[in-house]
């Protein structure tokens, strides 16, 4: 008799019930506002490990291109505009030291008409190139000139790494290498 009437039961219902329904909708509410701001958290991380790989990336080519000694003669030449050499005893080397510094800066455009990019860097936040002309890696060497055998060469990279929009503040200005990793450059 009981199997006869939960038969019937369930036969005349054809769908949800109303508080049915509000248990569904209620239940995936509380799912998406623990998901979202996770996927949120996620994507947010993953463009700033982009911009630190883009960074990491201009940085290597422009390493390359030193290397290759694409820029060392441009360097010698106190005639060229993007050099900066610095006399020696000013900052950060110390009063009356023997070392030198030399900076040049070389932009996204010049890396790619020299060779070393072949493709546009995409900012992962504005999924655009970057601006080619106002990113650049400035490529510091100090040397040291000293008596026969005591002769040294330091060399460092900073990024500055501008979005391709007017007015708008680099990701990256004049930051280190070893200093990408921190989580308040980005």
């Amino acid at each position: 008799m009981i199997m006869k009437f939960t038969k019937k039961l369930h036969k005349d219902q054809k769908g949800l019930t109303l508080i049915e329904l509000l248990a569904v909708i209620v239940i995936l509410g509380i799912i998406a506002a623990i998901a979202i701001p996770s996927v949120n958290s996620i994507i947010k991380n993953s463009e700033a490990k982009a911009q630190i790989e883009n960074a990491k990336l201009l940085i290597s080519t422009a390493r390359m291109a030193v290397a290759d000694r694409t820029f060392e003669q441009v360097g010698r030449d106190s005639s060229d505009q993007g050099f900066v050499n610095f006399p020696s005893g000013t900052e950060p080397a110390e009063a009356g030291s023997d070392w030198v510094r030399t900076v040049r800066q070389v932009t996204i455009e010049e890396l790619k008409e020299r060779g070393y990019l072949d493709a546009n860097l995409i900012d992962p936040q504005t999924r655009e190139a970057y601006d080619e002309s106002g990113s650049f890696v400035t490529i510091v060497m100090d040397e040291k000139k000293g008596a026969p055998g005591d002769y040294a060469v330091q060399w460092h990279y900073l990024i500055t790494l501008k979005p391709n929009a007017q007015g708008a503040d680099p990701y990256y200005n004049f930051v280190l290498e070893a200093d990408l990793a921190n989580p308040q450059n980005p």
